[in-house]
């Protein structure tokens, strides 16, 4: 249950658009959900963004797992434990190849 309530959080923090910042299940806390890379060009190749996510609670918070919306989009996320008061990442990176 808790691997899927963690679960849950990551896709949220991916694909729910909020406001700048957004504490989830009293849990983490996220500098922003949503990421504009505006008009880029093909020529730029990969574009990058990364998402801070804050441990609010009062145990070691674990990502297992971050699922993106499409195959051209990857991301890679902080694999340890997030201690409490500490700050992990989330980068997500558009392959930009089409």
């Amino acid at each position: 249950m808790k691997k899927l309530y963690r679960l849950f959080i990551i896709y949220a923090v991916i694909c729910c658009p909020a406001i700048a910042q957004t504490k989830i299940g009293g849990l983490v806390e996220l500098d922003r959900t949503v990421y504009d890379f505006g008009d880029i060009q093909i020529s730029q190749g990969a574009v990058s963004c990364s998402y801070n996510v804050k441990n609010i609670s009062t145990k070691n918070v674990t990502i297992f797992n971050v699922i993106t919306s499409c195959g051209c989009t990857e991301a890679r996320w902080t694999k340890e434990a997030i201690k409490p008061g500490s700050t992990g990442t989330i980068t997500a990176t558009y392959k930009n190849e089409d």
